[in-house]
């Protein structure tokens, strides 16, 4: 497993694109964004299309000084839903002009899926940590029907 909080505290820091460990979870530099990929996810050829899907967006932002006890908690979240077979992938984002500032993002089966986890003991610990995020934490669902993936070709 990774350990999220060294990986996202900035104690290792892998080139773009590198793998951050033996099962090939990998942390990448985007334009407004650090990316921690927790997801096994289906690799889908270029051009194909991907049935729809539920997009669970949690917001939350760290108070400075919790932000690595943040980290452990979300990284016990992350563990959760991965194992379940109905949440087919989660990243952990954070702001680039915010470390405090985090997105987690996970694609469901379905937002009945989604809204089960939610409202699970599984969940428990992440509804538990409010004393650690400087105000509420916002989810939002998205239903998207398809998914069109391309390469990103160099002109």
């Amino acid at each position: 497993m990774i350990n999220l909080w060294r990986a996202l505290a900035g104690l290792s820091r892998p080139a773009a694109g590198a793998a951050t460990d033996a099962g090939g979870v990998a942390a990448r530099a985007a334009d407004a964004a650090t990316c921690v990929d927790y997801g096994a996810g289906m690799p889908v050829a270029p051009g194909v299309t991907v049935p729809a899907m539920t997009l669970a967006s949690i917001n939350f932002r760290a108070r400075p000084h919790k932000r690595g006890e943040l980290l452990s908690a979300v990284d016990v979240t992350v563990e959760r839903m991965r194992a379940l077979p109905t949440c087919e992938q989660c990243r952990l984002f954070v702001d680039a002009e915010d470390p405090c500032s985090f997105t987690l993002a996970s694609e469901w089966q379905s937002s009945s899926d989604a809204e089960a986890f939610f409202s699970s003991r599984d969940f428990y610990i992440f509804r538990g940590m409010r004393i650690l995020l400087r105000d509420e934490p916002t989810i939002v669902l998205d239903e998207v029907e398809s998914r069109v993936m391309r390469a990103v070709h160099a002109h």
